[in-house]
């Protein structure tokens, strides 16, 4: 059964997801994760220098290394989806360093962090990913994890989703693919602690890298689930497995949604039917 948070204003909310939290993202301490930052700030570098953009400032740069999206003052959610990496912005890198840009300096995080929300809303409403956003959703209202009844994009573009749904990344800095190391190193100082935070009902593993990152947990699969260290994420699609720590809750293993996957690799109606089966699986079990 899907296990909504008791009380999710309580339980010392403050003690996990705060600014001190936040800056073990924005300056981070394990070596690994400086590493992967410092990489990050070459390639967002490479990307502004290919559309002609300069004169962006070092807070700005800095600041688009990595993503983070949840406002720990207004939400409350109780799904955990992750994903592997926030990705390195595209056609609208323009568009997100002038928002960062007009924060100022010494902007307030819970506004960078709104900053952040808006434009993965319009990654995750925009054409190449509508295909799966929406029946994702519709599947999880199928089930009443999710009672909002806007149209799919209002809901995702209003913010609403980001009450629901805490979207997190296994590596947080953008355009990165880490070692297992740095994915230890991530776990231990950013992952677990959200996971402990949030205390999900369902948690969505989306993508081979977010699944590693899942696999310093005890995953026990159920019913015709494949063992969690098998190879090959197509073939895990829509598999669930339970977790007993750090919370009790039941993951679902899901392919990365990319159109480089989705079509190529796994038909969209098979992509959107592995993830309505995990979900019927879970809430069920």
């Amino acid at each position: 059964m899907f296990k909504p948070r008791a009380d999710p204003l309580s339980h010392e909310r403050h003690r996990y997801m705060n600014p001190e939290y936040f800056e073990t993202i924005a300056r981070p301490k394990p070596s690994e994760l400086q590493r992967l930052q410092c990489k990050s700030h070459e390639t967002i570098g490479d990307r502004l220098s290919e559309q002609a953009i300069e004169g962006v400032p070092e807070h700005v740069h800095r600041r688009m290394t990595f993503g983070y999206y949840h406002d720990w003052e207004r939400e409350s959610p109780t799904i955990l989806v992750l994903f592997s990496d926030p990705g390195i912005p595209s056609n609208y890198i323009t568009e997100e360093a002038y928002a960062q840009l007009e924060l100022g300096r010494d902007p307030e995080i819970l506004d960078t962090i709104r900053t952040d929300q808006r434009f993965l809303a319009r990654w995750l409403s925009q054409a190449n990913y509508a295909s799966f956003t929406q029946p994702f959703l519709d599947a999880c209202r199928q089930h009443s994890l999710i009672t909002d009844d806007r149209p799919w994009w209002r809901y995702v573009l209003s913010g609403a989703f980001f009450d629901d749904f805490y979207h997190t990344n296994a590596c947080k800095y953008r355009g990165q693919t880490p070692t297992g190391t740095d994915l230890t190193a991530a776990f231990e100082t950013q992952l677990k602690p959200e996971i402990e935070y949030v205390n999900p009902g369902m948690v969505f593993a989306f993508g081979g890298q977010a699944w590693r990152a899942l696999c310093h947990l005890e995953l026990t699969p159920i019913g015709d689930a494949p063992e969690p260290d098998s190879p090959g994420v197509i073939e895990r699609h829509g598999s669930v497995y339970t977790i007993n720590a750090p919370v009790d809750t039941k993951v679902i293993a899901a392919a990365h949604p990319s159109p480089r996957i989705r079509g190529p690799q796994i038909s969209i109606d098979e992509y959107a039917g592995g993830v309505k089966r995990g979900i019927d699986i879970a809430v069920s079990t």
